[in-house]
């Protein structure tokens, strides 16, 4: 398990919000938990992360909770929620009892068991049965760790079939492995995993943290999508664009405030489907700067659609489609020369991150039989 932060501890926010820039360069992945070494001076094992960055992934470590993350040279990527679909055979067959039983049933009886509840990992809840309903889930089972942490299993979907009123032999595991403890959540997904014909993530959540002020930055509505923003009683700002659950599905919020600490630090969280997912950059939203723009003698010279999104970020992506191939690579370049006015991650980091979420599935669920996403 491990953890991270954002800014060193000598930074300023002033500092950061002139930076309106915010590439994210190469960098390495690492599983080291974070080691003191004297002082305040923290380290990451194994991290290969330049001195210069040490101290903004030790104090996102040291605050934030991760699990396996992808730690960059500006920025932390890390899935933050997963979705997982078991599919069964409506009943099953015990040798040793010589009797046929309800898939769902057993399951049930697994999950909510007295030697599950005797290892002592956490408290389980179950929910009344619910009404018929078309699309919901006949029960819900609720893990509770010491830590207040928690993650839901959800059985038996409701549907219709020939006017007859159906419970699919479904279902959904969610948790979110930065926080729940993977030995706890092992323990359920080694149990729904007996006897399931297919196993395949329905959707998950990456989470790319950025080491700036949250009021520096704007989430642009993403084009045909809806877009909401809220301010909390403390004026910490989140921001959404697109269906929310839903394939890129995008929330901007600040990190440091949903845990409730004093942490300089940004997060964004992009929803994906795996089977609509073809790499994080079509994903990626337009984040515009609300640092104030300096112009200089120079600016008049440049042509006016790179003016106008410098001062205007949110027409990056009319740029983007008005212009030829030929011609928005060095307009782009324009812009990112005079100090870009929008976040933007390297066509090579947006590479490592979908390798990363490649490795990660893989990894997850190593040595636990057939598993797709």
């Amino acid at each position: 398990m491990t953890s991270a932060s954002c800014l060193p501890q000598n930074a300023s926010t002033s500092t950061l919000v002139k930076q309106r820039r915010i590439p994210a360069a190469s960098g390495s992945r690492t599983r080291g938990a974070p080691q003191k070494k004297g002082g305040d001076d923290f380290t990451v094992s194994t991290s290969k992360t330049p001195i210069s960055n040490r101290g903004f992934v030790a104090q996102f470590v040291g605050t934030i909770p991760y699990h396996d993350p992808l730690i960059l040279d500006e920025v932390i990527a890390s899935v933050d929620s997963v979705r997982l679909k078991f599919v069964y055979r409506k009943t099953g067959y015990d040798f040793d009892k010589c009797r046929r039983f309800d898939t769902l049933d057993q399951q049930l009886f697994e999950l909510t068991s007295e030697k599950l509840f005797m290892d002592g990992l956490f408290d389980i809840g179950v929910s009344r049965e619910c009404g018929f309903r078309i699309g919901n889930y006949m029960r819900t089972v609720t893990y509770t760790l010491p830590d207040g942490n928690s993650f839901a299993v959800l059985v038996g979907r409701f549907s219709f079939n020939a006017n007859v009123k159906m419970v699919e032999p479904e279902i959904i595991m969610d948790f979110n492995p930065n926080k729940v403890d993977r030995f706890a959540w092992r323990r359920i997904f080694d149990i729904l995993r007996i006897g399931a014909q297919k196993i395949s993530v329905q959707r998950y959540d990456l989470a790319i943290d950025i080491p700036t002020v949250r009021k520096s930055l704007h989430l642009e509505q993403r084009p045909g999508s809806g877009y909401e923003k809220f301010v909390s009683k403390s004026g910490a700002i989140t921001e959404y664009t697109g269906e929310r659950s839903h394939h890129a599905a995008v929330k901007l919020y600040d990190k440091g405030a949903d845990l409730g600490v004093d942490l300089v630090c940004t997060r964004l969280e992009i929803t994906i489907d795996p089977a609509k997912f073809k790499g994080i950059k079509k994903l990626l939203p337009v984040i515009s700067s609300m640092a104030p723009v300096e112009l200089s003698m120079d600016f008049w010279n440049l042509p006016f659609e790179v003016k106008a999104v410098i001062l205007h970020p949110d027409l990056y992506d009319v740029l983007k489609a008005s212009v030829s191939r030929n011609t928005f690579p060095k307009y782009k370049q324009m812009i990112s020369d005079y100090g870009q006015t929008y976040f933007a991650i390297d066509d090579s980091v947006c590479s490592k991150i979908d390798n990363f979420l490649r490795d990660y599935f893989v990894n997850l669920t190593a040595n636990s039989g057939e598993y797709t996403t």
